[in-house]
């Protein structure tokens, strides 16, 4: 009796796990890609391989690369909002999911302003803009996030205190730091410099870009 209550617990436990499994948007997004690469395989046995030798110019190369930035585009956008989705339903903690959701919201601009610098290249560099910006404000609710997983700016102080030594990658490994409060402020700043960076960087881009002096990676002083 003892091992039929064991096997049926076990198929139980079994069912429940291929239940998740099916239940998870990240499940369906694979199986999707898989079903679209199918595709894509059956399409080019059926034609005949030469034909597919025009794809090899700029311009149909582009085409291909177009449709298969979509399907991936699509993919990635439809997991995501799927899990804010369920963020938004089921909410237990919400400071701190409605960070996750505004974190979550990265790959959905990720996956659109990069289907649109495949389609549209002269446009690239605005996209580029666009994602800095939204990446500098999704850090910075990334690390209101961490902050308030430790319990706050008085929590990260104390879990910094209690560190009685801290250790460094080579060649720093042989310095001797004392740790120290301001250290929160000094990791806040280190963290938050590279969203200024990048934005200010990604704006001048834009700016060479309008007076053709950069375009692309392509410096042009003349």
């Amino acid at each position: 009796m003892a091992w039929k209550v064991k096997l049926f617990c076990k198929d139980y436990d079994t069912r429940k796990t291929c239940i998740s499994i099916l239940k998870n948007e990240v499940t369906w997004g694979i199986i999707l890609i898989i079903c679209c690469a199918i595709s894509l395989l059956i399409i080019w046995l059926v034609n005949c391989p030469v034909e597919w030798q025009k794809y090899k110019d700029p311009i149909h190369g582009q085409s291909v690369l177009a449709i298969i930035g979509g399907i991936f585009a699509l993919v990635a956008t439809g997991m995501s909002f799927v899990q804010i989705l369920q963020h938004f339903r089921h909410k237990t903690h919400h400071q701190s999911q409605k960070r996750i959701m505004r974190i979550l919201t990265l790959v959905l601009l990720y996956a659109i302003t990069s289907w649109i610098s495949i389609l549209f290249c002269i446009s690239a560099i605005y996209m580029d803009f666009i994602k800095s910006c939204f990446e500098a404000y999704i850090i910075y609710n990334f690390l209101l996030l961490l902050t308030k997983y430790l319990g706050g700016h008085r929590g990260v102080e104390q879990v910094i205190i209690a560190q009685e030594k801290i250790y460094l990658p080579s060649p720093f490994c042989c310095l001797k730091l004392r740790l120290h409060i301001k250290w929160v402020w000094y990791f806040k700043f280190g963290l938050l410099q590279y969203t200024w960076i990048n934005l200010i960087c990604s704006a001048i881009a834009v700016v060479l870009n309008l007076a053709d002096i950069y375009d692309n990676g392509k410096w042009n002083f003349k």
